[in-house]
């Protein structure tokens, strides 16, 4: 599923571009998995996932387990103060084995558990779950204000495993290239700032001109992306791809935040 997944999200993209008429190629090489000429330049969009252990995924985990030994498979979740991004792997397996022993007996009916641990450097609270196991409709309550930190932990999830990821950085020092990375598997991701948070996440040696966080859900092809231009890339070829993508609805966000992006911030080094 997860492949599945990671393919239905590229594919997307490239319907887009294609509806709105914007010319390009699937790349069967090594590089970015969308090529697109623009004159004399061009340039890739790779698209990716971050798909962390999140409240969701557990959530099925136990209702499967439930459904095994023949009991009711309503499970409720509640979060506060912001869901977890990813769930600790520790705090995971104590769940699993309180809802599900390992020995077969009876599990708890109900837990209250630290998911993610704060960090206050970032001003990240810690993400309280609570699951209960009931005899009543299922549901999940979580909920994330504007600007919220839960924001600012996804994007630092994005930028450790996704745009700093070795083969990621292979691919970004081939040609310029806008990344688009789905989020859609994390708990409630909120985009609302992502331009904002992501800013100061950009580091000098950082290739990819752009990267964009994107959400769909299963049912639809519709797409939402929230980009951040690298501060650090080249303007000439920012606005070379802005006016290339411009056409296709979902990338008019690249132009809206291009300006704010590319204040002063400095040369970029040279290695």
């Amino acid at each position: 599923m997860e492949l599945f997944l990671t393919h239905r999200a590229e594919l997307t993209v490239a319907s887009h571009l294609a509806a709105s008429g914007v010319p390009f190629r699937f790349n069967g090489a090594e590089g970015p998995d969308l090529l697109l000429d623009a004159g004399a330049t061009r340039f890739g969009i790779e698209v990716s996932s971050r798909r962390p252990k999140s409240l969701d995924s557990l959530t099925r985990e136990l209702r499967a387990g439930l459904q095994s030994r023949g009991m009711a498979a309503v499970v409720t979740t509640s979060t506060d103060p912001i869901p977890p991004v990813a769930i600790r792997d520790k705090a995971r397996r104590e769940i699993i084995e309180a809802f599900l022993p390992s020995d077969g007996g009876p599990g708890i009916t109900s837990m209250r558990v630290e998911a993610a641990p704060a960090r206050p450097e970032d001003g990240i609270p810690a993400a309280w779950v609570t699951i209960r196991v009931t005899p009543n409709e299922s549901h999940s309550t979580m909920a994330a204000p504007y600007n919220s930190p839960h924001t600012i932990a996804t994007a630092q999830e994005v930028a450790r495993n996704v745009l700093r990821e070795k083969r990621k950085v292979r691919q970004s020092k081939l040609m310029p290239t806008v990344l688009v990375v789905d989020v859609s598997g994390t708990d409630l991701p909120d985009l609302r700032c992502w331009a904002d948070v992501f800013l100061p996440m950009w580091e000098p040696t950082d290739e990819f001109v752009a990267l964009a966080a994107m959400t769909m859900t299963r049912l639809s092809r519709e797409l939402k992306l929230s980009f951040s231009v690298n501060p650090y890339a080249d303007l000439d070829v920012v606005q070379v791809i802005m006016e290339t993508v411009r056409p296709c609805a979902p990338f008019a966000g690249l132009s809206r935040c291009n300006e704010s992006a590319h204040q002063p911030q400095g040369p970029r080094p040279e290695f």
